[in-house]
């Protein structure tokens, strides 16, 4: 019998359970419990004499439970820096990494973290994060708070210190929060504070929770978690200790990092030249009406050598690949959700010209979608 100490209703245990009941069900004969309450801990499981457990070790009292166990246990909590058992998590350095990589692929040259206070895994999102960017000689704010589960005081006053940081900042700036829903509290001060995302702060989060990232204006860019893998590979581990193929030690397997997944808080190019800027910004506002790169100079007040001409070096891509790249991602969110449009209302949707058209520039930028795109024709 395995006893399963975490929360199986929070979205991404619901995830990690499944990878876990994946593993079981093909390579075992365990039969899987976890507590009657919403919120399982491990001290629900005091006086457990079962043959496994697999959980969240997040404090001193947890680590002491887990110890006192006969059976063999698997935290899957990055909580402590090292708790002494066996644990699977993610590779939360490779996340702060590639979040400051994402960044700087928006040409953000400012950078803030906001973070939670004495976490492992926290300090390490942060870790990855600073290392990439300081290579570089970039700035990085810094704002670390507790946990607001742990904090006894009202949720307004809680915000203070994060107004205050967030006022700090010099606009643009690309800022990482190490959980989504902090990164939704962020994007709601800025509104507040009158800073726009993404064009003054671009907020990158983590865990890709769709309802969180979904629930803000815009909505949140955020790093996936590869939770069902998680729960497989805590499930094979606890199966091998258990059976004694891998004695109990303290080993830690780490998972690579989940890809981004790129939405509105995000979606701009951090440009200081007054006039760039105002193009960028005029082609994410009107790109879905079918605007060309002539309406955009003319915007401006440029001719449309001037523009293109000094765009290069400025943007990743040509001022026309620039659009085009809006109108794919529009179109590729508009098939993903499930739409029953035609392929020729998301084309028209998306401010491409028709259907072929839409077809041939997923061809260019976008060919390992251009299959998905094909079977709607």
């Amino acid at each position: 019998m395995v006893a399963l100490a975490f929360p199986p209703a929070v979205s991404h245990f619901v995830r990690v359970l499944k990878g876990i009941l994946n593993y079981a069900r093909r390579h075992t004969q365990w039969q899987c419990i976890t507590s009657e309450n919403e919120h399982s801990h491990f001290e629900d499981l005091a006086g457990w004499n079962g043959d496994g457990v697999i959980g969240l070790v997040v404090s001193a009292e947890d680590l002491a439970m887990a110890r006192s166990f006969a059976c063999p246990v698997v935290n899957i909590s990055g909580a402590l820096a090292g708790a002494g058992l066996p644990r699977v998590r993610p590779d939360y350095f490779a996340a702060g990494k590639l979040a400051a990589e994402h960044l700087l692929d928006r040409r953000f040259r400012s950078f803030a973290f906001y973070g939670v206070r004495e976490f492992f895994y926290s300090q390490q999102h942060k870790a990855g994060f600073l290392e990439k960017l300081h290579t570089l000689g970039l700035p990085v704010s810094v704002l670390e708070t507790a946990l607001s589960i742990r904090q006894r005081q009202p949720w307004q006053a809680r915000r203070v210190e994060l107004e205050k940081w967030l006022q700090g900042l010099k606009p643009p700036v690309g800022l990482y929060c190490v959980r989504d829903e902090r990164a939704v509290t962020v994007v709601e001060t800025c509104h507040r504070l009158g800073l726009r995302v993404p064009q003054d702060v671009a907020i990158i989060g983590y865990d890709n929770n769709d309802t969180i990232c979904e629930l803000c204006d815009p909505p949140l860019t955020s790093i996936m978690r590869r939770d069902e893998e998680v729960g497989f590979e805590a499930a094979r581990l606890l199966d091998s200790l258990m059976s004694g193929r891998v004695k109990a030690a303290a080993q830690e397997v780490v998972l690579p990092v989940g890809a981004v997944v790129l939405r509105g808080s995000t979606d701009t190019v951090s440009v200081e030249h007054p006039v760039l800027r105002k193009a960028v910004e005029f082609m994410h506002q009107h790109y879905a009406s079918g605007i060309d790169v002539k309406e955009v100079a003319a915007h401006c007040g440029r001719s449309r050598r001037w523009l293109e001409l000094n765009a290069r070096g400025v943007l990743p891509v040509t001022l026309r690949n620039y659009l085009n790249g809006l109108r794919v991602r529009k179109a590729k969110s508009l098939l993903g959700a499930g739409s029953d449009l035609l392929l020729k209302d998301v084309a028209r949707a998306c401010g491409f010209s028709s259907a072929r058209h839409m077809v041939a520039v997923f061809g260019r930028l976008d060919r390992a979608s251009l299959r998905m795109l094909r079977k709607l024709r």
